[in-house]
Formats: structure tokens, sequence, C-alpha cells
């Protein structure tokens, strides 16, 4: 759709600014891998708005159905290429007392994805959404064959 591309060519282009992580999930604290890296944009955390990105963001929220009110953090990853996949470290996005609901957008394709604990494992496909309960412990991997892996994650609090 235009509103994907448009989100697409904001994230992927060469003014969108990236902040440097040396972890991926804090997983691994006592190891060192050269993986373990990723870039980020916090794009708003519990009412708080970082970044201007946000107000590209308002049209989707509406779409999923989202309450801005609700959503505990709202960010950006991308990871760049690996010779081979790296599982970033099961992890859950969000430890508060809420009960939250785990959104990861995909925004290119790769063969990256999502793996959860249980096994399953989501690729990484473009304009592809998943949600899933927040308790629900999952990694990012890499991918080989693009030079970036790029996900909107959003961590929204379930409504009682």
């Amino acid at each position: 759709t235009t509103e994907f591309k448009k989100l697409q060519d904001i994230v992927q282009s060469r003014s969108f600014q990236w902040n440097w992580n040396d972890t991926v999930a804090y997983s691994y604290p006592n190891e060192y891998n050269v993986y373990d890296c990723q870039f980020t944009h916090l794009v708003c955390e519990f009412g708080v708005v970082y970044s201007p990105f946000y107000n590209e963001l308002s049209k989707f929220f509406t779409t999923l159905k989202i309450d801005p009110g609700m959503i505990a953090r709202v960010k950006l990853n991308c990871t760049t290429a690996t010779h081979v996949p790296f599982v970033g470290g099961f992890h859950t996005d969000y430890t508060g007392g809420n009960k939250f609901t785990t959104y990861v957008f995909y925004l290119n394709t790769n063969n990256g994805g999502t793996k959860f604990e249980t096994g399953e494992f989501v690729n990484s496909v473009e304009n592809r959404l998943v949600v899933f309960d927040g308790m629900t412990s999952h990694s990012g991997v890499t991918a080989t064959d693009t030079k970036g892996r790029f996900v909107l994650n959003m961590n929204v609090i379930t409504p009682i």
C-alpha cells in the first residue's frame, strides 16, 4: 500500500536517525558476541513522544484500533546482516506489572525473522504483522540475505 511504502521509505532513508545499542536484548550479559548489537529508534514510551516519526504512525495505530494512551513503547529495530543467522536472545519486551500485547511489524523481506521459545518461527516478510501475548518469550533473528532487517516493535497495555 501507499502508506506502507511511505513508512518503509522513511525508515530506510539516509536521513532517518538510528541509535546504536551494543546488545540486542540483554540476554547474554556475560558473553561477548560480535553480532549482539542493533540500531534502534525510540518513537514513544509511556506517553512521552521522542520522535517526529510518531505522527507518521498515527494512521497505523488507528487501523489497528490501538488507543495511543495504552501504548507502553514503540520503537524501530534495525539489525545488520550476519554471515549466519544470529538469535538475539529470548526475552519479553516489557517487564511492567500490566498485561500487554506485543506487535512486530516487518518493514522488509529477508531470511531473518522472529523465533519463539516454543520453537515457532515467523519469517520477516514486508508488511506482515505478528501479534502475540507480551509475556511470550521471543527473539529476533538476523538476516543473511539483505543488508538490514527492519521491524517496528510495539508494546500495548491490554485494557482490563
